[in-house]
């Protein structure tokens, strides 16, 4: 398999800056596989390259996993997703991550309503900055996307977050 990236190119990508980004399901279910990942590919290729982890936040680092991660991308669920409180925040996850300068945390914004419980119960509860917060418009098409994007564009600058757009339903 990783002779695989070299015939690709990817190694070369990695070399030369590109991010190893590990997404998918809920990659922190997978730390250990994740890390003889790397540890294999740091075998091979003698080099660590730029590792983010997209997770929702629930579940914490191990110690092996974390020395490889540059940068965390959390998004935490909020109601809209209609997930239980339970099973959205873990207090002990959550911690963790707003405490590591690595960490953003990327919100999916369905009614401007929403920013109360991005405020409430994530924000304020986990002392998270303002520049570590991106919001992003819920939509499942272009229609939507322009519709929400300039209010939430909006609360991004009435609090001093980022706005982070749909790129992928604004291009396809």
């Amino acid at each position: 398999m990783i002779d695989d990236w070299t015939e690709k190119g990817w190694t070369d990508k990695l070399k030369h800056g590109a991010h190893l980004i590990i997404t998918g399901g809920e990659p922190m279910l997978r730390q250990k596989e994740v890390t003889e990942f790397i540890q294999t590919y740091f075998d091979a290729f003698s080099m660590i390259p730029i590792i983010e982890v997209e997770t929702n936040a629930t579940i914490r680092p191990t110690e092996d996993f974390d020395v490889f991660v540059r940068h965390y991308n959390c998004s935490p669920k909020l109601s809209n997703s209609k997930m239980e409180k339970e099973r959205r925040i873990r207090l002990d996850a959550m911690k963790w991550f707003a405490k590591d300068r690595r960490s953003i945390f990327k919100f999916v914004i369905d009614t401007p309503e929403d920013i109360e419980e991005v405020v409430r119960d994530y924000v304020l509860q986990f002392n998270i900055q303002p520049s570590q917060v991106y919001l992003m418009p819920e939509c499942v098409n272009r229609a939507e996307l322009e519709q929400k994007r300039k209010w939430v564009a909006s609360l991004c600058k009435d609090f001093g977050f980022n706005y982070g757009n749909r790129l992928h339903i604004e291009l396809y």
